[in-house]
C-alpha cells in the first residue's frame, strides 16, 4: 500500500474504528512530504505566526476554515496558549478551504499543501511540520515558533507484518531510484510535494518516533 503514514501515527488517536500500530506493517521508505501550514490571503493583516496571533487577540470569534481534527488541534492549542476565540468554519475539501480563504469567508485555514498552487493570492503563515517548507522556506515552522506540536505526513510504502528483509531492501531501493528520476521530480514540483526519501530503516524509525509524538499531542496536548 502506498499512503501517508497518517494511518498509523494519527488516525488511531483521532478515529476509533482504526487501531492501527507500528508493527502491524513493515516499511519499505518514504518518499514526499506534505507541506502543512497555517495559511491566509495575501491582504491579511499578518505575515507569520506572531502576527496572526496578536492580531486574533484584538479580533474575538474569528473565523477559520477547518478540515480536519488536526486543525482543531492545532488552533486549539494557539487559542489556549494565548487567550484566543476561535470560530471554526468546517469544511469538507481542499477545494471548499481554497475558496473559503479566497473569498475572504476566513481570515486563515490549515492547508495540506494545495494553497501553494496560488501563490499570487495566498500565503504561508507558520508550517505545521518539524521542517520549513521547501516552497517557503523564510516561514518559520510552528515549533520553531514555540509550539511542540509540528506533524509530518509522508507518502510511504507499507508491507504485510513479516515480508522478509530482502523484499524490503529492493523495494527501498527501487523508491530511492523514483526520487532521483527527473521525471518524477518534475511531477512531486508540480504539485509542490517536496520529495524527502526516507530508506527502509529510517522510514521504520519514523513511523515509530511519530506514532509516539502525535500519541501525545492528539490525546493530551504534551
Amino acid at each position: 500500500m502506498f499512503h501517508s503514514n497518517s494511518v498509523v501515527n494519527s488516525a488511531p488517536f483521532i478515529m476509533d474504528q482504526v487501531n492501527f500500530t507500528p508493527d502491524d506493517f513493515e516499511y519499505a521508505g518514504m518518499i514526499t512530504a506534505y507541506q502543512t501550514g497555517l495559511v491566509a490571503h495575501v491582504d491579511a493583516p499578518f505575515d507569520d505566526l506572531k502576527g496572526f496571533i496578536a492580531w486574533a487577540k484584538e479580533n474575538p470569534n474569528f473565523a477559520y476554515a477547518a478540515l480536519s481534527p488536526e486543525a482543531r488541534m492545532y488552533m486549539d492549542t494557539l487559542a489556549e496558549a494565548n487567550g484566543l476565540e476561535p470560530n471554526a468554519v468546517p469544511v469538507q475539501s481542499g477545494g471548499e478551504m481554497i475558496t473559503a480563504l479566497l473569498g475572504k469567508q476566513v481570515i486563515a485555514a490549515f492547508s495540506g499543501g494545495i494553497h501553494y498552487r496560488y501563490p499570487d493570492e495566498l500565503k504561508t503563515i507558520s508550517a505545521t511540520t518539524t521542517f520549513r517548507h521547501p516552497s517557503a522556506p523564510d516561514v518559520a515552522s510552528i515549533e520553531e515558533d514555540g509550539y511542540p506540536i509540528g506533524m509530518d505526513t509522508r507518502t510511504t510504502l507499507f508491507l504485510p507484518k513479516g515480508t522478509p528483509r530482502d523484499v524490503l531492501e529492493r523495494i527501498s531501493d527501487a523508491l530511492s531510484a523514483a526520487a532521483d528520476d527527473a521525471d518524477f521530480k518534475k511531477v512531486t514540483d508540480g504539485a509542490n510535494i517536496p520529495i524527502m526519501y526516507m530508506n527502509l530503516d529510517e522510514a521504520r524509525a519514523e513511523i515509530e518516533a511519530t506514532y509516539a509524538k502525535h500519541k501525545g499531542i492528539l490525546t493530551d496536548g504534551s
